[in-house]
């Protein structure tokens, strides 16, 4: 592997969620069988009805590999900004390395899932960005990201507890990556509204 790469304390051990903080921590994950639970199914019986599960992220992709290894064309995640708060439906804090233990552990089962020319796109806010980057760029190399986008978001956000309470932090990010040469059927964004005057004057 050439360029460089990410070294933290515990990297390679599995990441389990302790069940009293339900907060992340390294573990010993017990063998069994990678499951999830089925909710709804969507779409023709075969062969790529559209499938909505429930289950733990990791105990889920791995059980997907049965059935759509190579197959899916976008993989789209929203992982636990580590903050360093608590929400009702989370604990958003978990020690710098266990977090990064946890998303390389799902991003490559994610990896294995997708098809040649496929899209990975990570969600995430400036906590963890530059450290998810560097290690995305490991797992599908440098030359494979296809773009950073940087959306804002609406003021009002920030009472949430997403934002900085010293400077208003209203910014996240899509880091896109793909999974090999991108398909040429893939349609190319394209402007279909004329520039405004006054950008064209600048």
């Amino acid at each position: 592997m050439s360029g460089p790469t990410l070294a933290w304390s515990g990297r390679g051990r599995p990441v389990v969620r302790d069940e009293e903080s339900g907060r992340w921590r390294f573990g010993d994950r017990a063998p069994s069988q990678p499951s999830f639970v089925e909710l709804r199914r969507h779409g023709p019986p075969l062969p790529d009805p559209s499938l909505l599960v429930h289950g733990e992220a990791h105990e889920a992709l791995r059980a997907l590999l049965v059935t759509h290894a190579g197959r899916i064309r976008l993989c789209y995640i929203d992982p636990p900004f580590n903050t360093g708060q608590d929400f009702d439906a989370y604990a958003d804090r978990a020690d710098h390395g266990v977090w990064l233990s946890c998303l390389e552990e799902r991003v490559r089962a994610a990896v294995q899932l997708l098809c040649p020319g496929a899209f990975f796109v990570a969600h995430l806010n400036v906590v963890e960005q530059s450290y998810l980057k560097v290690l995305l760029d490991e797992i599908f190399g440098r030359e494979r990201l296809v773009a950073q986008i940087v959306w804002q978001r609406t003021p009002d956000r920030t009472v949430l507890g997403q934002g900085s309470a010293l400077v208003a932090d209203q910014v996240e990010y899509l880091l896109v990556y793909s999974n090999g040469a991108l398909a040429n059927d893939w349609p190319r964004p394209q402007r279909i509204t004329k520039l405004p005057t006054r950008t064209l004057l600048t």
